[in-house]
């Protein structure tokens, strides 16, 4: 298939977003969830949410995950 240079560029505009979700929800902001600094893992959560909607859109399975998981860390923070 070719590609033009936009759609190029495109792919790896999404790809770079999917990247540094992946980077956002599934390493640091557990990673910080485990050493107890929960305002900080929340914060890295809605990132990641940022960088998934770029990618896949609002309804996106992912993104809802990734919504849930911050609202999950919001409600162990008011405990």
């Amino acid at each position: 298939m070719y590609l033009t240079y936009r759609t190029r560029f495109l792919h790896r505009y999404a790809d770079a977003h999917q990247n540094l979700g992946n980077l956002l929800g599934r390493t640091l902001a557990p990673r910080s969830e485990r050493r107890g600094d929960l305002a900080r893992a929340a914060a890295l959560y809605d990132e990641c949410v940022e960088h998934y909607v770029a990618v896949f859109g609002s309804g996106h399975t992912a993104v809802k995950a990734q919504k849930a998981n911050a609202a999950r860390v919001r409600r162990a923070m008011m405990k």
